[in-house]
């Protein structure tokens, strides 16, 4: 069976729903069309132009990458803009682009979970709040020998999820009983005769922004033509979602210590900081790409350092009379782990398909006299 980029894009809104997004952002297909079969996907951080013609040369049928190529409203798509090149080249090809953006950074196992797991924090947990949750109860009955079907079925679609555990579930035996009528096409039973079935009370837990695709899901691996099923709305709300996370540095160490576990941890060969070398740090906040924003946030719970991309002149004088220690990843090295997980997440969901990543390097150069 192909797979297509609707597919793609599915699956990639069971881990980070768009809807996620924050509402400045534009996450999801860029380029190209829903049903592009896909046999050779190239991801990347960036949609540079040096990915696209990669993309092109090497007959890829799409490019996955974490930033947006349309970003700001396009008013023309011509020759005679960067972006609009851009445009053309892909479509002129058929090469579909797809993004995934904040939807990604906010996301748990995202790209503020994987940088903190990087640089070795504990107890991870959310930094900037930007919602919650709410979550529902889904029970549907099955009939016998199609429960685990059904089941497989709304896991694999993002139900099931409590914490860290995956294809949570509950289930238990009953009779069930119907009476197919004149026009229906009963998978059980005759018309006009009531029948009892065994069936089995399937249930399980969904988050809100996961309802419609498991419920669609579940009534098309379901055998009735018609499926009994609830929808229960739970008072409690999923975790907090967030921009940014905050962790324990797993040993205490100086800041000096902790810039070297950085420049490791992400590659980054330059880093630029403000505080004293020789501070003890305990506790860490950080923003993958570009949070300086925040600065003041990762103040006020207590950060000893925050780790961020884009800091400007500013931000560092700012840190310093906060007294918080501030280190300037880089806005590529502090998000370009989450290529290699978005590869490993789409190759394990997609074995058939090639899932290759772009080469990228971090275009500032620092010169060395």
């Amino acid at each position: 069976m192909a797979v297509q980029v609707s597919t793609i894009i599915k699956e990639i809104n069971i881990w980070a729903p768009l809807s996620w997004a924050e509402d400045w952002d534009n996450v999801g297909l860029q380029v190209g069309r829903n049903d592009k079969n896909v046999k050779k996907a190239l991801l990347a951080l960036t949609p540079g132009a040096d990915v696209i013609a990669k993309a092109i040369e090497d007959n890829y049928d799409c490019v996955i990458t974490h930033h947006p190529l349309i970003f700001k409203a396009l008013k023309q798509i011509t020759d005679q803009s960067v972006d609009g090149r851009k445009v053309l080249a892909l479509a002129q090809h058929d090469v579909a682009l797809m993004s995934f953006h904040t939807n990604l950074d906010i996301a748990f196992g995202g790209v503020n979970d994987v940088l903190a797991e990087a640089i070795g924090l504990e107890n991870i947990s959310p930094f900037v709040i930007t919602g919650k949750e709410k979550y529902y109860k889904l029970v549907v009955y099955v009939p016998d020998g199609y429960e685990e079907k059904v089941r497989e079925a709304i896991c694999a679609n993002g139900a099931g999820w409590i914490g860290k555990y995956s294809d949570c579930s509950f289930r238990c035996q009953g009779k069930g009983t119907f009476k197919p009528l004149e026009g229906t096409k009963p998978f059980l039973g005759e018309i006009n005769n009531i029948h009892k079935a065994d069936e089995w009370r399937l249930e399980t837990i969904v988050p809100a922004g996961r309802l419609n695709n498991v419920i669609a899901a579940m009534l098309k691996a379901h055998p009735y033509e018609e499926a009994a099923y609830d929808v229960f709305e739970q008072a409690f709300s999923a975790k907090e979602r967030s921009i940014g996370r905050v962790g324990e540095i797993a040993q205490e160490c100086t800041l000096k210590e902790f810039l070297a576990r950085v420049a490791k941890s992400t590659g980054a060969e330059n880093l630029s900081y403000s505080g004293n070398l020789n501070r003890k740090l305990k506790k860490a906040a950080l923003c993958g790409g570009s949070g300086c924003s925040y600065l003041t946030e990762a103040k006020k719970i207590g950060a000893d350092v925050y780790l961020t991309g884009d800091v400007k002149f500013h931000d560092f004088q700012l840190a310093k009379e906060l007294d918080i220690a501030l280190i300037d990843g880089g806005h590529f090295h502090t998000e370009h782990l989450i290529v290699e997980k978005m590869k490993q997440y789409l190759q394990e969901k997609f074995p058939e398909v090639v899932f290759d990543l772009y080469n990228e390097q971090d275009f500032r150069l620092f010169f060395q006299e």
